[in-house]
């Protein structure tokens, strides 16, 4: 009888790692939206739903960026993908814990922190 109890016991175990697996998995994807620094417009991150993105960076009123590109993410990360190559923008992204803000290390100095602040442009259109 003990014997019939484990294979029992292992189908269950099986079943609870898989769903919560997967419900781990669905939680990490982050909402798409514009992603930026509060009361600043000079850096924005904007994630539309169709996976294309748009960078803006004006912090450097000598150097502006205005890049367009894809982006996927894969567990706790965004990475932004196709974009031109002669510019320098962070491609890998970190969701925080609360999945409303993102981070980058540009250099060992300095890490760029945005934080959702709506939905992007191209949501509005339908």
């Amino acid at each position: 009888m003990k014997r019939s109890i484990h294979p029992l016991l292992l189908v269950l175990f099986i079943g609870i790692v898989s769903f919560a697996v997967n419900a781990q998995q669905q939680e990490t994807s982050i909402t798409p939206g514009i992603y930026g620094i509060h009361g600043s417009g000079s850096v924005i991150l904007e994630l539309n739903e169709d996976r294309s993105f748009r960078y803006k960076n004006e912090a450097d009123p000598s150097n502006p960026i205005d890049v367009n590109g894809t982006w996927e993410d894969k567990g706790l990360k965004v990475y932004l993908k196709n974009y031109p190559d002669d510019v320098r923008i962070p491609e890998v992204w970190k969701v925080d814990a609360d999945h409303q803000c993102i981070r980058s290390q540009m250099t060992s100095f300095l890490i760029i922190r945005l934080c959702h602040t709506g939905r992007s442009n191209s949501d509005h259109q339908s």
